[in-house]
């Protein structure tokens, strides 16, 4: 069979169409993943205040300082991870990091704290250490106090009013 030159151009040019159909196909930008609205989110962070709030109101005996601080390092740890995995939209995200840092910091604070108080606290040395850190803890609060309150505000929910050092296991501020 002879292909004729009209033939080739034919084909040549069906060729040319389907490749370039296939190519922008391929080099169209992907839909942008979703971001969910302010509402979603800010029902999503209300649950993880919730949930966080739950874990620390159940302990309530002063006298374990250090099983009670391990507890609240795993919940700051807890709740910092599952507000850092919410999808935010780019402009939360610096208020959603400072969050995130600030919790982490209170987490690995909680430890500290923990950590001394299970030493004796008949030790001078022992009880200073341990009032320090947690002074440092308390500290680290009202930054991650001020972090909450600038992604509260974004999400349309009051500012924290109390911090865990106040009477209140509300880390991240009340159920708005």
């Amino acid at each position: 069979m002879t292909v004729t030159r009209r033939t080739t151009k034919k084909l040549f040019g069906s060729v040319a169409l389907a490749a370039l159909i296939a190519c922008s196909a391929c080099s169209s930008p992907s839909p942008p993943s979703s971001t969910p609205t302010v509402a979603t989110l800010r029902q999503q962070f209300l649950a993880i205040i919730r949930s966080t709030d739950a874990t620390l109101a159940k302990d309530t005996v002063q006298g374990h300082l250090a099983q009670s601080n391990a507890k609240y390092a795993v919940a700051f740890t807890r709740a910092g991870s599952e507000i850092g995995a919410l999808k935010w939209p780019g402009t939360m995200q610096p208020q959603v990091k400072a969050l995130v840092s600030d919790l982490d910091i209170m987490s690995n604070d909680a430890v500290k704290v923990s950590k001394a108080a299970a030493k004796s606290q008949t030790v001078e040395k022992n009880i200073l250490a341990m009032a320090t850190l947690n002074l440092k803890l308390m500290e680290e609060e009202t930054a991650e106090k001020g972090a909450a309150n600038a992604l509260r505000h974004d999400i349309g929910l009051p500012p924290v009013t109390t911090t865990t050092t106040a009477n209140n296991p509300s880390v991240l501020g009340p159920q708005g």
